[in-house]
């Protein structure tokens, strides 16, 4: 009975761990991709000092992957692995140690990118999505969140607006329901980083993407002229 208990729990651990939403990943699961990329014996001093850099590298990489919105780019994932691992491993590495230290890093941070770099929310952006409905404009919303450094950053396209732009935002309430802003999206509309965003808000824009949508404002509309929930 204690034995099926046990086995019990391990896999509720399992189960647990495996559910982390991707840009939240544990120390545990990047020591697992370091672990994963070394090569010879992971009871030494030399592993157990590699490991600290490797989860240190690749936690930089993971963050900037967020910011860029492209961790699904083997290329970009390796720049930014070997820019992480040489800040770790500063050039000149003229030991084979060092060497191999620094390659394991670059694969473990370059898989920890595509692993658990959050991937943007997109919405499409309509004046039929407003409250009542607006005129014909048009566009899209790119959004990148970044729980780990309090960062919201945006890639937004209009086309076919009333009047100028005057703000954008990101609203909390569901398709068809006006709510209050939560981030804002400026001062520069068309892209940008709103920084010092609670994580907390992030990560619940993360889980629950469609309890949220963009909204643009323009001097015609200033309630809003096209909006779109977001989604993944």
């Amino acid at each position: 009975m204690r034995h099926l208990l046990a086995i019990a729990a391990l896999a509720a651990c399992a189960v647990a761990i495996g559910a982390v939403p991707a840009g939240a990943a544990t120390d545990a699961q990047y020591r697992a991709k370091c672990k994963a990329a070394w090569t010879g014996s992971t009871t030494t001093a030399a592993y157990r000092k590699y490991r600290a850099r490797c989860v240190n590298a690749s936690k930089a990489a993971v963050s900037e992957a967020e910011d860029a919105g492209n961790p699904t780019s083997t290329a970009a994932n390796k720049a930014r692995a070997r820019t992480a691992c040489g800040a770790q491993y500063p050039a000149p590495r003229n030991t084979a140690a060092k060497r191999k230290a620094y390659n394991a890093c670059v694969t473990a941070a370059t898989g920890a990118q595509r692993s658990y770099a959050g991937r943007p929310l997109k919405a499409t952006l309509l004046g039929a999505n407003e409250t009542p409905p607006t005129g014909s404009g048009s566009g899209t919303a790119n959004i990148r969140l970044n729980q780990g450094k309090g960062r919201v950053c945006w890639t937004i396209t209009l086309t076919g607006l009333s009047s100028a732009v005057t703000g954008a935002h990101i609203h909390t309430g569901a398709a068809g329901v006006d709510g209050g802003v939560v981030v804002a999206l400026g001062p520069n509309i068309a892209e940008g980083c709103a920084d010092n965003v609670d994580p907390q808000l992030i990560k619940d824009i993360r889980q629950s993407p469609a309890q949220y949508y963009v909204n643009v404002h323009t001097a015609t509309f200033g309630n809003g002229e096209v909006r779109g929930q977001l989604r993944k």
